[in-house]
């Protein structure tokens, strides 16, 4: 068995998949549809008992979730493709830096935009206080990172994964972040015209 990604379009089974296809990687989609909240129901709860997309099933059977542990794992896996900088490099550790912002802080802040009401009695505050705070954590990312024409040089990462595909989601970036953010505007860029990845990419997000 090769591996299976559990996802959907635009769900962060794309930051798994774009590190696949970096790789060079064939896998299997099993379709979650986060419409109708399919992720909560049981049978996928058999698979992720967090109900939350992505899963990945390992050719051994191994079920991993997160999408940064998947993305970790993928490259791990796969050290020829180059998705994490060298093991002790000044690159790797601003790599897992914002690699572990972006998983713990900015994730969340999409999910109470998403999904406001699961949070408090007043959708509408949460919502507002979940878009300035993703604002915030695109602002400090833009002003920090300095690509080449990637985030962390010149070959593609798995934190170049995260930030093309986290800066398109519907909480606010995407048109926001292009006009305000045009460091991560510019990675987007590079990882949507990047051969090895562009294909991938545009299936969840469409040309650029």
């Amino acid at each position: 068995m090769g591996y299976v990604i559990y996802g959907d379009r635009r769900s962060g089974s794309a930051i798994v998949e774009l590190c696949l296809a970096a790789a060079g990687v064939a896998f299997e989609f099993r379709r979650v549809p986060l419409e109708g909240d399919t992720q909560l129901g049981e049978a996928y709860r058999a698979i992720n008992p967090m109900g939350r997309l992505p899963a990945m099933l390992l050719p051994d059977g191994t079920v991993v979730t997160e999408s940064l542990a998947c993305a970790l794992v993928v490259a791990e896996a796969h050290p020829d493709a180059g998705l994490m900088p060298p093991i002790f490099s000044p690159a790797r550790a601003e790599a897992l830096r914002w690699m572990v912002l972006l998983a713990a802080e900015l994730y969340p802040a999409v999910t109470r935009w998403d999904y406001p009401a699961r949070f408090a009695d007043d959708p509408a505050g949460v919502g507002a206080r979940a878009m300035a705070e993703t604002r915030r954590i695109w602002s400090l990312l833009d002003a920090a990172l300095k690509p080449a024409p990637f985030a962390t040089g010149e070959r593609f990462g798995v934190l170049d994964a995260q930030v093309a595909v986290m800066s398109r989601w519907s909480n606010g970036p995407g048109a926001w972040v292009d006009a305000h953010c045009p460091t991560i505007a510019a990675i987007t860029h590079a990882v949507a015209t990047h051969p090895p990845v562009a294909e991938a990419y545009h299936r969840h997000f469409g040309p650029r």
